[in-house]
């Protein structure tokens, strides 16, 4: 396939990618302009498990002042067990949630290109009653979502991909796509 061609390709421009990140990518590296887009979801990903490990002490906080300074003989005081239970229930929730978010963030910060090949299996689901839809490619178990509808054109269901992606459960991020003769 010629360079002009190459450059043209739809699945190039669907899903954002150069000839140099494809040649990256197939000897396990990345580019530049790779590590910056992974550093961006890096960055997202520490914001949110910080912003969940705030919220659950500052709940945990909260129901512990209200154990403290309710007067003694209140109701709410009566509930005092109950209400430990629950912040207890919601610590152990927030916790198997911060660290599935932490070991997601480790996923990132290892920056491992990973490759699959094989068929694609295109697939759309419907969300919030019907008024959006979610796309996604399947090769064999795996699953990558498609965020745009270029990308979704871009895949013909049925054909032989090559996908150079990050492991990034549960739809990982997609890095090159190149087509199998």
């Amino acid at each position: 396939m010629s360079s002009q061609k190459q450059t043209k390709s739809p699945l190039i421009k669907a899903f954002s990618f150069g000839k140099e990140d494809l040649a990256a990518n197939k000897q396990g590296k990345l580019t530049t302009r790779q590590k910056k887009t992974l550093d961006q979801h890096i960055r997202i990903s520490r914001f949110s498990s910080g912003l969940a490990v705030f919220a659950a002490l500052a709940s945990i906080i909260v129901m512990a002042g209200v154990l403290v300074f309710i007067p003694q003989g209140s109701a709410i005081k009566q509930a005092a067990p109950y209400l430990a239970g629950t912040a207890f229930v919601f610590f152990v929730i927030m916790s198997v949630f911060t660290f599935i978010g932490l070991r997601r963030l480790r996923t990132l910060r290892n920056q491992e290109v990973d490759v699959i090949e094989g068929q694609i299996r295109l697939s759309a689901k419907s969300l919030d009653y019907g008024t959006m839809k979610a796309h996604y490619a399947r090769i064999g178990k795996m699953r990558f979502q498609l965020t745009t509808q270029q990308q979704t054109k871009a895949l013909v269901d049925g054909n032989e991909y090559r996908i150079y992606y990050i492991h990034y459960p549960p739809t990982h991020i997609i890095l090159s796509v190149e087509e199998m003769a």
